[in-house]
Formats: structure tokens, C-alpha cells, sequence
């Protein structure tokens, strides 16, 4: 190999191993400016209920405790439901349903066996797609055996006395 022929594959390899380097370090650049390592738009809520579903808590969790009951909250259907289809895109699709849907309280056995779902009702209930999207759900609920119960207005008393009913 002559000296002209070298020098001219040291400096492909050179041009090469430049181009090499220019795109990692715009790859790295991209990953650190999708995902910065500092200053995220995010913070620690103070309390993960509502103050509405908080004061509910305190008086489901006496309620609760009489009947050895766990209270899980805010938990997703997908969670807690599977689906039985054989057919991937009817199984896809079924999940799809049930997976960004989640209930407010769900009442489990010592086992941590879904026994019963409370759904504590606002006036958001009463609009015409929440409307649509609670009939779903409570069928679901009534496919796989699952009793819920809707509450607006409570007491211990009462909460107590639905509880007994449905277990």
C-alpha cells in the first residue's frame, strides 16, 4: 500500500470516527433534553384522597375494621378484574375498557380477596358520560360477582348496615 493510499483510509477512518462521535453526542443531548435530570413539573400531593373521599375514609375505616376488612384505594379495575377472552384483539380490546377505569374504595377479605366496591357518587355522577361509564362498570361488576355500592350521603350507621348486606 502506498503512503497517498494510507494516508487517504487514516483520514476516511477519521471522518468516519468524527461522524461516529457528532451523532452520540446528539443522541445524548436528546435523551438529557426529553428527560432532564432536574426541574420536573412534578410534586408530592399532601394527601392521595380527595378531602370528600378522606372524610368517607374515616368513617369506612371503623366500619371496616369490625368486619376484618382492607380498604384499598383508588385502585384500577385492571387491577383487581382479568379478562377471560381467547381472542387477542377481543382480550386487547376488553382491557382496554376496564384499564384506565378505577374504583374509589375496594373492600377486601383477610385474604385480600375482592369482596366488596364502593363507589363514592358526587354530582359528577350525574353527568350523561359518567353516567354511561358507571352502567359499565356496575355491569362488569355484576359479571364477575362483585356487589357495589354507590354512596352519596353516609353515616357510620348506615355505611355499617350496607356493609352487612353485602358481604
Amino acid at each position: 500500500m502506498d503512503k497517498i493510499t494510507l494516508f487517504a483510509a487514516i483520514c476516511v477512518g477519521f471522518l468516519v470516527l468524527s461522524i461516529i462521535v457528532r451523532r452520540l453526542r446528539k443522541t445524548k443531548e436528546a435523551v438529557e433534553t426529553k428527560h432532564p435530570a432536574e426541574n420536573l413539573p412534578y410534586s408530592l400531593k399532601k394527601c392521595v384522597l380527595t378531602n370528600r373521599e378522606k372524610k368517607f375514609y374515616e368513617v369506612l375505616k371503623p366500619v371496616a375494621d369490625k368486619f376484618n376488612l382492607t380498604i384499598l384505594i383508588k385502585i384500577r379495575l385492571a387491577d383487581f378484574i382479568t379478562c377471560k377472552a381467547a381472542d387477542k384483539k377481543v382480550w386487547q380490546s376488553s382491557f382496554n375498557k376496564i384499564n384506565s377505569k378505577h374504583i374509589d374504595f375496594l373492600l377486601c377479605d383477610e385474604q385480600l380477596k375482592p369482596g366488596i366496591a364502593i363507589e363514592l357518587d358526587d354530582s359528577t355522577h350525574d353527568k350523561e358520560k359518567r353516567i354511561e361509564r358507571d352502567k359499565f362498570v356496575d355491569a362488569v361488576y355484576r359479571e364477575i360477582g362483585l356487589n357495589i355500592i354507590h354512596i352519596r350521603n353516609y353515616d357510620e350507621i348506615s355505611l355499617e348496615t350496607q356493609i352487612k348486606e353485602n358481604l
